[in-house]
């Protein structure tokens, strides 16, 4: 018995991936942007819209201090996230 296997998707990087930070101050941010791997196939990248992919770091609440915190990554529904480069960051609220 054979068993074929078939790439069915492949892992992409996109870089500078902007963080948007939720907080009610101001805020310092250690890295401005991170690489998200996905896996996709090559046709939903090319009509991919790059307002679709955003990192968020939700310090809603928090008060002022330094945190470092995870990154949640926003995609659409046809890209699976395989990993955030970096997965924390620093981030300073003042």
């Amino acid at each position: 018995l054979f068993v074929e296997i078939e790439p069915l998707s492949a892992n992409f990087r996109i870089k500078n991936v902007d963080i948007r930070v939720v907080s009610s101050y101001k805020v310092r941010l250690e890295e401005k942007t991170v690489t998200v791997l996905v896996r996709a196939d090559p046709k939903s990248l090319k009509s991919l819209d790059k307002d679709q992919v955003y990192a968020v770091v939700d310090l809603n609440g928090k008060p002022k201090g330094r945190y470092v915190e995870p990154v949640k990554v926003t995609l659409p529904e046809e890209l699976g996230l395989v990993k955030v480069i970096p997965d924390r960051v620093g981030v300073t609220l003042y």
